[in-house]
């Protein structure tokens, strides 16, 4: 929850690019946390290859939606730095889910980025 109102935060800044690295900061930060607390050893490649198991880190799509959210804040109007931290808040909350069914619930990679896949469709509007 804290992590989903920082990045929702973050993103509301109406100034492109700004937040990118530090959402991106509190997200790996999150993920970290709940590997930790599901009894990981916490070491610098385990968010890594969390995320690119996941599709995320290097993921073309997730490169051009958080592209298109900074891009959404080029928009003339008010309500563009509103949207682009509705996207971050849900992404993060997409991103947590995920981490928690992997790293708490232990279920398998293909599962978690099914249901990964399904909550970022909902963002999205696709599902």
């Amino acid at each position: 929850e804290i992590a989903r109102v920082i990045a929702a935060g973050l993103a509301a800044i109406p100034i492109p690019l700004v937040d990118v690295i530090p959402v991106a900061t509190v997200q790996i930060t999150m993920v970290t946390a709940i590997a930790y607390i599901g009894g990981r050893e916490i070491e610098p490649k385990l968010v890594g290859e969390f995320l690119v198991a996941l599709g995320v880190a290097g993921g073309g799509s997730f490169l051009i939606r958080e592209l298109g959210r900074e891009v959404a804040k080029l928009l003339p109007t008010s309500a563009a730095p509103w949207v682009n931290a509705g996207l971050a808040a849900g992404g993060t909350v997409a991103l947590g889910r995920a981490a928690i069914s992997f790293f708490i619930e232990n279920k398998d990679v293909e599962t978690v980025r099914e249901e990964f896949r399904k909550d970022t469709q909902s963002l999205r509007g696709e599902g």
